[in-house]
Parts: structure tokens; C-alpha cells; sequence
């Protein structure tokens, strides 16, 4: 394997697993830490993890005493210890603006177009469009849409949620998915019952 460089491991929904799978990885990873040119990225919700550590190893509880003092800062729970000693760096995603939820929700109408599906093209035309904006914090009405394409029924009602959305699910992508997934179930029951 000398042709090897580097080896990056990428952990995704580590949060969304059980507490004893959650254990089991890290012990897993933490076998592989000390091998060279090896590195793992994990992308989870460092609190569920945590919980999900203590779970597991409930034997270890806080320590009573704080040395240093009254105005010393408390100490790190071991679960979150032996979190941190696995994980050496952290990134903390931001959760979507007002204007990237908009985008977001506009984008996925698009790409779910049940009829009069977008072209690839016109797609990448207006994300590309999205993003641009966004740079510039300008505003979805300024989006340029190509030629022979229209949004109007998405823009609108991409303007009508956001506000709602931004408000109720703090900017969580995944979250605003889910809605649209449960708005297009349940349109499409209403549909075939002959509900508008």
C-alpha cells in the first residue's frame, strides 16, 4: 500500500445509531487513531453522542469535587472527555439563514417537480444563481431565471413557508425536508380523494 497517501474514513449519522453501535465506533476508530496517514470525519450531533457514551457506561459519574477552587471552570464530564480525546477538532455547521432556507426550499421544489420536470442546465443555472445571491446577501426576487422556465408557483410558495420554517425548525435542512416530504404525501392523498 505504498502507493497510499492518506486513508479518510468518513462516519456519517453516527448520532442516529444506537448508544451501543455509537461505542462500538468509536472504540473501532480509536483502534486506528495512531496509524499513520489515517484520519476519520464524523458528522453527528456531538450532545446525542455524548448521551449516547453515558448510556453505555453509566459506572462513571461526576467528580464531586472541583479543584481550584469556587471560580473554577467544572470539570468536562467523562463522556464528553473520552469524546474529545477521540475527536481532535471540531466544526460546528451553522444552521440555514432566512435567505438559504428560502433558496433551499425553493431549490427542492424544483428538483421535485412531479410534471414539467427542469433540465439539468436550467437547474445548475439557477442554483448557481442561489449561490450568487446569497454572496451577495441579495434577495430571491433578483434571481435570474432562464429563459423558457417558470418558477413563479415555487417562488411564491417557498416565500410564504419561509418565514414559518425559519421560525419553527431554527434552520435545520434536514428538518425542512422532512416537511416538504410530509406536505407532498399528504397533497398527494388529498389529490387522489379529489381535494384541492
Amino acid at each position: 500500500l505504498a502507493h497510499v497517501r492518506r486513508v479518510a474514513v468518513l462516519v456519517d449519522d453516527l448520532d442516529r445509531c444506537l448508544s451501543r453501535t455509537v461505542v462500538e465506533s468509536l472504540e473501532a476508530i480509536r483502534l486506528f487513531l495512531s496509524v499513520p496517514k489515517m484520519a476519520f470525519v464524523i458528522a453527528a450531533d456531538e450532545d446525542r453522542v455524548a448521551d449516547a457514551i453515558k448510556s453505555e457506561l453509566p459506572a462513571w459519574t461526576m467528580p464531586e469535587d472541583r479543584p481550584g477552587g469556587p471560580d473554577a471552570l467544572p470539570p468536562e464530564p467523562p463522556w464528553k472527555l473520552y469524546l474529545h480525546k477521540i475527536v481532535q477538532t471540531t466544526l460546528k455547521l451553522p444552521a440555514l439563514s432566512r435567505f438559504d432556507t428560502e433558496a433551499y426550499l425553493l431549490l427542492l421544489q424544483l428538483q421535485n417537480r412531479p410534471n414539467d420536470v427542469v433540465e439539468a442546465e436550467k437547474f445548475t443555472a439557477i442554483l448557481a444563481g442561489c449561490t450568487g445571491l446569497r454572496k451577495k446577501a441579495g434577495s430571491l426576487d433578483d434571481l435570474a431565471v432562464p429563459t423558457g422556465l417558470d418558477i413563479t408557483v415555487e417562488r411564491q410558495f417557498a416565500a410564504r413557508l419561509t418565514p414559518m420554517l425559519y421560525e419553527k425548525l431554527r434552520g435545520s435542512p434536514r428538518r425542512v425536508k422532512r416537511f416538504l416530504n410530509d406536505l407532498n404525501v399528504r397533497a398527494s392523498i388529498a389529490h387522489r380523494r379529489g381535494i384541492d
